[in-house]
């Protein structure tokens, strides 16, 4: 339907109709997300419905500047300039005294003193980073295997284990979030205080996008290579770990930092599942907007900071590490033909 729809605007020659109908799309969409709807109750300074009407309209401008972007071919860097002007006027804050947005005071290096002298706030940041990449690491291993072995099995059994992959992926986080905290805490009685439940609620988030991510490398892969390493002596176990899973080294990789992203992102299943003395960067932001500590405040500008500095450095490097192998396969077929 999705695919239809998007033919169906393109392909229109009336500007204004598929303007019109791209903002209604991403409007009435954000509208009937049940995240928002909870989320807009945690922000008491601001009238729900307000909240809700000012976001949805804000998706549905960026999916009409989206849309007139392809249509029009405007180059991406322009409009993520335009995009990212709120994260980098926040970088600019976060290097000053200023208490509030909108009052430039003098340099000052003391948000990040905070940052990283507050016992809270380290043990928050840790705390996050070792549940993202561990969870991250459970949720590649499932989702990979999940995909290879819906690929190599009958059609039916695949079809069945692909349509039951996307019910995490469709669900809003809020209800897994709950349905996980009464399955685990409810029902089968296992304390937070364990851990377990936050790990498997961040594992479901996770793997689904994982096996989404591995799904189409495994379509890619000539679905003989297996059979040939068991023709020509290789066990099932050294067949898949030499010849299947190089193959799916991309879709993996990125499968996982997908994982990590998503487990970094989460607010409504860790607020369902962490223990009370734990805390992940979205639920202590949160938490930290209500309250009065406005150092604590401003510390997050320079989080907010870092984490938008390394997340560039991530992609610059991941960029020049494939234009570098862009070019060196070029090189090396250059070379083939001289020969």
């Amino acid at each position: 339907m999705g695919e239809r729809v998007g033919s169906a605007i393109t392909g229109s020659k009336k500007l204004g109709a598929a303007v019109l109908l791209a903002f209604l799309l991403g409007f009435v969409i954000t509208i009937s997300e049940p995240d928002l709807q909870v989320l807009a109750t945690l922000v008491p300074s601001i009238p729900n419905l307000v909240l809700i009407l000012s976001v949805a309209c804000g998706v549905g401008v960026f999916l009409t500047l989206a849309l007139l972007r392809m249509l029009f071919g405007i180059p991406l860097p322009r409009m993520l300039v335009v995009l990212y002007l709120p994260i980098l006027i926040l970088a600019v804050y976060s290097f000053t005294d200023a208490t509030q947005i909108g009052q430039i005071r003098g340099f000052s290096l003391q948000n990040y003193v905070t940052l990283f002298t507050t016992e809270s706030l380290r043990n928050m940041i840790g705390g996050t980073l070792l549940l993202a990449f561990g969870s991250a690491a459970i949720a590649t291993v499932l989702g990979t295997t999940g995909a290879i072995g819906a690929f190599y099995s009958k059609e039916r059994v695949g079809r069945a284990i692909s349509t039951m992959n996307q019910v995490p992926v469709v669900n809003a986080d809020v209800v897994t979030g709950f349905s996980i905290c009464i399955l685990l805490v409810v029902a089968f009685h296992i304390s937070k205080d364990t851990y377990i439940p936050l790990v498997i609620g961040h594992v479901t988030l996770c793997a689904p996008f994982v096996f989404l991510s591995v799904m189409p490398k495994i379509r890619q892969m000539d679905p003989s290579l297996y059979e040939a390493a068991l023709d020509l002596g290789a066990t099932p176990a050294k067949a898949l770990r030499q010849v299947v899973i190089p193959q799916l080294v991309p879709g993996i990789v990125s499968g996982f930092g997908l994982a990590v992203t998503l487990s970094l992102d989460d607010y409504f299943i860790a607020t369902y599942t962490k223990p009370a003395t734990f805390d992940t960067i979205s639920t202590y932001v949160v938490n930290a907007t209500k309250g009065a500590q406005t150092t604590i405040k401003t510390a997050l500008w320079a989080l907010s900071t870092v984490i938008f500095a390394v997340v560039i450095l991530v992609v610059a490097v991941m960029n020049y590490n494939i234009a570098h192998a862009d070019r060196a396969g070029e090189k090396a077929e250059k070379e083939g033909r001289a020969e």
